[in-house]
């Protein structure tokens, strides 16, 4: 068919030939950017990421699914997602991810190469969401990437270092411009009530410890909660990547059951606190005294649904009557107190004065029993 690109599909292996080639075109490229979702699955991987990206100056992006902690989202080379970036981009190193644009064919126009690593390729799991690749190469990401690395760096000569260094220096600016946007927009909503989801995750930021491993299943705040929320080392972030609601309390067990010692944290929804089986989680959490930091994103709905509903439908019936069936979780269930019930340490936040205070105490409860706090939001 006239326009359509054929895929090249490498064996089931990083072998040298094939990595030497995506060496040479990330090398030879103008303007490259790295995407990815969920590499930091893969131990080792996020360690080769921030080397390959250091050795290229090029940015590390995640379309805003995160599934894992794949790259320090501190380091001056990471950036919050940015469409025009990956547009003006001539290759596009995607590596353990779904396309960065949707549906697959509004790939844009300036990029001449797309390669995919990943250890799953095509994405049989999701026929809907795979790479448009022109080179894929289904093989383990970490050794892969390792390789990759050494190669860049082996084949890197003066001119091109040079080059680097001073994408390098552009992209540190766009960062620290992108971080700066973020703390104005979070200070403009600081004494909005109810509170604003986007002071929640400026808050959570602020006093979460960067060895506290957080589990996020907030759905309309999520792109919020990545934006924010700042990670810097491996293990701590864990997102879902696919399926449905109700996995982040059984998640948050199984953490606390791998690394005891850690501050093992749940950010949910109200909605998918409801999917989840949390009763049987705040049982297990008192019975084995597994205790866990539990924060309810409340927004009184299942806003996505809503949100679904005004995009596909905006002038449908729902919109002009403002009835939204089976949205609202209302009147509110008190979350402090099913915390109690179990012998948690359970509070309800209205105020945003008194959101740091909340967050610090339940920390400071978490490290000998469960402990939840109740987020009242504006949506």
């Amino acid at each position: 068919l006239a326009g359509h690109r054929v895929c090249q599909v490498s064996p089931a292996q990083a072998d040298e030939k094939t990595l030497r080639r995506v060496a040479q075109a990330l090398l030879g490229a103008r303007s490259p950017v790295i995407i990815t979702e969920y590499a930091g699955r893969d131990p080792g991987a996020l360690e080769c990421l921030v080397r390959l990206a250091e050795l290229l100056g090029c940015p590390v992006m995640e379309p805003g699914m995160r599934g894992f902690l794949n790259f320090p989202t501190t380091h001056p080379l990471y950036l919050r997602f940015d469409p025009k970036v990956v547009a003006a981009a001539d290759v596009v190193f995607i590596a353990g991810a779904s396309t960065p644009w949707y549906p697959v064919s509004r790939r844009p126009e300036s990029v001449s190469q797309v390669i995919a690593l990943d250890s799953d390729f095509p994405k049989s799991h999701l026929p809907s969401l795979g790479a448009p690749a022109d080179l894929a190469i289904p093989a383990p990401m970490g050794p892969a990437l390792a390789r990759l690395a050494d190669m860049v760096a082996s084949e890197r000569g003066e001119r091109l270092a040079t080059e680097s260094r001073l994408r390098s220096v552009q992209w540190q600016q766009q960062h620290e411009r992108q971080r700066q946007a973020l703390e104005k927009e979070a200070q403009a909503v600081r004494e909005q009530r109810p509170i604003s989801s986007r002071w929640l995750c400026h808050v959570l930021d602020r006093v979460l410890p960067q060895d506290a491993v957080v589990f996020q299943e907030v759905t309309v705040q999520r792109q919020l909660a990545m934006d924010y929320i700042e990670r810097s080392l491996p293990g701590t972030f864990y997102g879902r990547i696919s399926g449905g609601l109700g996995v982040s309390l059984g998640y948050a067990l199984g953490i606390k059951l791998a690394a005891p010692q850690a501050l093992s944290v749940a950010l949910v929804g109200d909605g998918a606190f409801h999917y989840n089986p949390a009763l049987a989680c705040f049982g297990l959490a008192q019975e084995y005294r597994l205790p866990i930091m539990v924060v309810v994103f409340d927004n009184g709905a299942y806003a996505s649904m809503r949100r679904d509903i005004l995009e596909f439908f905006p002038q449908g019936w729902a919109q002009r009557t403002s009835t939204f069936y089976g949205s609202d979780i209302l009147p509110r269930p008190d979350y402090a107190a099913i915390a109690a019930a179990y012998g948690g340490y359970g509070v309800c936040v209205r105020e945003p004065g008194e959101l740091e205070p909340a967050l610090r105490r339940a920390m400071d409860e978490a490290r000998g029993r469960l402990a939840l706090v109740d987020v009242v939001l504006s949506g």
